[in-house]
């Protein structure tokens, strides 16, 4: 499990956060992520949950998801959430 809470995170690396499947997120607060190409990785499934909100912006893309399981996904449970690909960090 992996908390953010009120985290401010901008990289110049590839990747901002890589997740493995069956990845749980809880967002507290105000949190912010930016990285050059994907910011926010998930090898299959991933939970995201919270009462925060998480930004997520990205070079290429906000959000990379990768599986070859069609059953996986990413699931928000709880919390708001905003991301942009295209820009970069």
């Amino acid at each position: 499990m992996l908390y953010l809470t009120d985290i401010n995170l901008s990289t110049a690396s590839d990747f901002g956060i890589k997740l493995p499947a069956g990845a749980t997120v809880v967002v507290e607060g105000d949190c912010r992520v930016a990285a050059n190409r994907y910011t926010v990785s998930c090898l299959g499934s991933v939970t995201f949950n919270g009462t925060g909100k998480l930004t997520v912006t990205g070079g290429e893309c906000g959000m990379y998801f990768y599986s070859t399981n069609r059953d996986h996904k990413i699931l928000f449970l709880g919390g708001e959430y905003a991301v942009t690909g295209g820009e970069t960090a």
